[in-house]
């Protein structure tokens, strides 16, 4: 909801071809991809972070209150 209240252009769940790679949120204007975690481990979050084509962020999905500092 951040992303669309700031005016950016974004997808969820986007594949990566040819890899397949499923990114849960691209933010296209910054060239972003956002991995939305809730118990997967940081270590195995990394290791998939590798593979995608563009820098990759995490959002702890536990976190509350959402801040829109986890975006940055």
């Amino acid at each position: 909801m951040k992303l669309k209240e700031w005016g950016h252009e974004f997808y969820t769940e986007a594949i990566f071809e040819p890899s397949g790679l499923r990114a849960d949120v691209i933010d296209a204007d910054e060239g972003v991809v956002y991995e939305v975690y809730q118990t997967e481990g940081m270590e195995s979050l990394k290791k998939k972070a590798i593979l995608y084509p563009l820098e990759v962020r995490f959002v702890d999905a536990n976190a509350v209150p959402f801040t829109e500092k986890m975006l940055l």
